[in-house]
């Protein structure tokens, strides 16, 4: 996704009034179809400090506008595990795992270029 920041609002005839602050600021969605919870969790921990992860990271990507990979300084904003496949009894695991999430489904997260 490419975006245009801009500091709008509206004048009393209802038009739009703006000025461009910055142009071409990218944003990428990453997607999984099913992650295990260990690999969303590695995932997840790259952008927190805690963990020894950066909020900001370093993010080379094919820019949609250029063709060309280009590499910016991002920072990591939503994420979201969606649904997940629970372990049940049936699964024959360690007692503990059952109702843990065996997969996360749709998990997904968004770097926005600072």
């Amino acid at each position: 996704n490419t975006a245009t920041v801009v500091d709008a609002a509206r004048n009393v005839a209802g038009y739009t009034v703006g000025t461009v602050i910055r142009n071409d600021v990218a944003k990428i969605t990453l997607k999984w179809n099913a992650l295990k919870p260990a690999v969303w969790a590695a995932i997840l921990k790259k952008f927190d400090p805690k963990y020894g992860g950066a909020f900001y990271q370093t993010v080379q990507f094919l820019n949609q506008t250029s063709n060309a990979m280009e590499t910016r300084r991002m920072y990591v904003s939503d994420r979201n595990a969606g649904m997940h496949i629970l372990y049940t009894e049936n699964d024959n695991v360690d007692a503990a795992l059952i109702g843990t999430p065996k997969y996360y489904l749709g998990a997904s997260l968004s770097l926005i270029e600072c």
